[in-house]
């Protein structure tokens, strides 16, 4: 439930940024703010996936079929999160 309603969420932030750049001027301009934002994020979406990972092996030291199954829906959503954001920053 909690993964729909992210991935939701993240893709809902990722349009809104896309829509709002090509609504302005027919010149591609991202702020370099915005944009060292957008690398940011891109880089905690990176550190995220790597926590989570950690946190699946901390409790028993393996990988069960649900933890593989839930990290693979975490890491397909923050995927397409991180490719929206990749369309906002370039023109």
């Amino acid at each position: 439930m909690l993964c729909g309603q992210a991935e939701d969420y993240l893709l809902t932030v990722a349009r809104t940024l896309r829509e709002k750049r090509n609504a302005g001027s027919e010149k591609s301009y991202v702020n370099s703010y915005i944009r060292l934002e957008i690398t940011n994020q891109m880089m905690n979406c990176r550190n995220f996936l790597l926590a989570c990972n950690q946190a699946a092996y901390k409790d028993d030291g393996k990988l069960d079929k649900q933890e593989k199954k839930q990290l693979e829906k975490l890491e397909k959503v923050t995927r397409k999160y991180v490719k929206e954001l990749e369309k906002v920053t370039k023109g």
